[in-house]
């Protein structure tokens, strides 16, 4: 049986407001947000809008400008997209499954 998704807010939506709120609470302009960090400004811009996903590395280095710690910031966005983890009874399904799908495609 599947279980509801609490999720209200997308996990990238959650980061990129984050950042964008942060960015603009210290009065930085995306220019000079990518020029601190070493991105381009348009990767800096699409980030924002949700239209890249950062890798782990880029959002090391946007906290450390922003002066946020990462765990800090993914523990909000836990908390804003309801992440919980799957249970014991999800876990065994899906395993059964895939190892089902593994054995029809040999």
């Amino acid at each position: 049986m599947a279980q509801a998704r609490k999720n209200t807010i997308a996990p990238l939506d959650s980061l990129r407001a984050i950042i964008r709120d942060k960015r603009k609470e210290l009065n930085l302009t995306q220019e000079q947000l990518s020029f601190l960090t070493g991105y381009d400004r348009t990767y800096i811009n699409r980030v924002e809008r949700g239209r890249r996903n950062p890798s782990f590395t880029a959002i090391l280095n946007i906290c450390m400008v922003l002066r946020i710690f990462p765990s800090a910031t993914m523990r909000t966005v836990e908390k804003e997209v309801g992440f919980e983890f799957i249970s014991e009874q999800q876990l065994a399904i899906g395993l059964i499954r895939r190892k089902r799908v593994a054995r029809f495609k040999r």
